[in-house]
Formats: C-alpha cells, sequence, structure tokens
C-alpha cells in the first residue's frame, strides 16, 4: 500500500498540478489586502491610543491643580492682594494661611515656562500638572463682598503626543473660610 500511495504522489507531480499564475496573482491580491487592512487598523489603534493618552494627560493635570487650588483657597485666612496678580494672565496666587498645627504658611502658586508651581514659604513645592502638560494660561479673579471673599480660576492646559494634540480650558471658583 505504501509504494501505491507514492507512486499517486509521483503521477500528480509529474502531471504538472500546482498552482497555476491567476491563481497565484488572486491569492497574492488577497493576502496584500489583508496585510493593508492590518497596518491601517494598527495606526488607527496608535492614533486612538495618542488622543486618549493625551486627554488623559490634560483631565488629570487640572483635576489635581484645580482640587489643589480650591482646597488651599477654601483653608486659607485671606489672600495676599499686594503679591497677587488678578484679571490677567499669568496670574498670580498668594494665600496667607496655616499649617497642621497652626503656623502662619504662605502659598504661592504662579506660572514659569509654562509650568504651574506652588511655593511654601518661599521654598518650591513642586510642580503641579505632568511634564507633558503645558498651562498656557492661567487667571484668577478675586470677588470680594462686605461679607465674603472668593476666587475664580481660569486655566487652559495643553499637550501634543505623537501628533494628537489637544488644548482644553477649565473653571472653578473657591470661597475663603474665614469670609462668610
Amino acid at each position: 500500500m505504501f509504494k501505491k500511495f507514492n507512486k499517486q504522489n509521483n503521477q500528480n507531480i509529474k502531471s504538472g498540478a500546482g498552482f497555476s499564475l491567476i491563481e497565484m496573482l488572486v491569492y497574492v491580491t488577497i493576502l496584500s489586502a489583508l496585510f493593508i487592512l492590518v497596518v491601517n487598523t494598527l495606526l488607527v489603534v496608535n492614533r486612538s491610543y495618542s488622543t486618549i493618552k493625551v486627554t488623559n494627560d490634560i483631565n488629570n493635570s487640572a483635576i489635581v491643580s484645580l482640587e489643589r487650588f480650591v482646597r488651599e483657597i477654601r483653608l486659607a485666612n485671606s489672600i495676599d492682594l499686594s503679591d497677587s496678580v488678578f484679571g490677567t494672565n499669568p496670574g498670580r496666587l498668594v494665600l496667607n494661611t496655616t499649617d497642621s498645627i497652626g503656623n502662619p504658611l504662605i502659598l504661592d502658586f504662579y506660572v514659569e515656562s509654562n509650568d504651574l508651581k506652588l511655593k511654601k514659604d518661599g521654598v518650591l513645592s513642586g510642580s503641579l500638572i505632568l511634564d507633558d502638560v503645558d498651562i498656557t494660561n492661567l487667571v484668577f479673579i478675586n470677588t470680594s463682598t462686605t461679607t465674603s471673599s472668593s476666587v475664580k480660576i481660569e486655566m487652559t492646559l495643553e499637550t501634543s503626543n505623537k501628533g494628537a494634540n489637544k488644548s482644553e480650558k477649565f473653571y472653578s471658583s473657591a470661597v475663603l473660610r474665614g469670609s462668610y
């Protein structure tokens, strides 16, 4: 039986069984189309990832910085009106507050080289936004009445990653604790 199987294989090879030129062109065309589809899909996924990363970087920076602004403004005793800059870009906010044991503390929020920074009693505490993110607009607006004082914050953040650029505006406000 083994010899018979071998003879049949030899007869198929000798009879010219195989792929014709037309069949080869069809197969190459189908494989090329599949390859192009896979490459395009990978490019779309890469662009989507870049867009999602840019959006997450901006949103995370905005959440961290705005929460810090609001928390510190609410805990502040007063605003240092002589050192703060209101109504223009880049704004500066200097707060008179106290630390956890009641000692006086001065917090200074400002922009330097498109980076949002915080100083505590003149010592740099660090950046409030991610390294990839730039702050292009920071405006503080002081609103004071006879019974209360509040600060409105307008901030624009932007970033780019592998061709995905994004810029977004954020707003928040807070009332000083001792003013109501």
